[in-house]
């Protein structure tokens, strides 16, 4: 009877456990980093672009994420706290196999400046494993940047 009740008790433990990891997998969070540079037709290169990093989580077929960076690539001058910025974003996207279609919009604010910009435009990425690769066109601060990135997706 004492083995019956030892392989019913480990069976149970089993179970249990299984149930827990299954909890788990539920539960995590689909999360990202991605980095870019945006770029405008303006006449100087490194004045007309910037580069930032993004992390984010994603909520069904949506977005959320804060991202950060340098107004511009120039650093010929003196670097000073209001040449970086930082923005909360919400994107929404659908998925088509391995591409997505996405729009965007964000609010942001340059660091130790009282001057707020916003963000709105739209884009593709392509999913190859954990990476995505993108292109986004979006009206940054009043100006149209087109914006290549490389994302990489996890899970917490």
């Amino acid at each position: 009877m004492k083995k019956y009740m030892f392989v019913f008790y480990v069976s149970c433990m089993f179970n249990i456990h299984a149930q827990v990891d299954s909890v788990k997998h539920d539960r995590s969070i689909d999360c990202y980093v991605s980095c870019f540079i945006a770029t405008t037709d303006g006449d100087e290169f490194l004045v007309d672009t910037y580069a930032g990093i993004e992390l984010g989580v994603c909520v069904k077929n949506f977005n959320f994420s804060i991202s950060g960076g340098r107004e511009n690539i120039d650093f010929s001058h003196a670097d000073a706290l209001s040449n970086y910025w930082y923005e909360l974003k919400i994107a929404a996207y659908k998925s088509f196999g391995s591409l997505k279609v996405f729009v965007l919009t964000g609010w942001g604010r340059y660091l130790n400046s009282k001057h707020s910009f916003i963000e709105y435009g739209g884009g593709l990425s392509y999913n190859i494993g954990k990476f995505d690769l993108s292109m986004q066109v979006s009206r940054w601060d009043n100006i149209v940047y087109i914006a290549p990135g490389v994302c990489f997706n996890f899970n917490m």
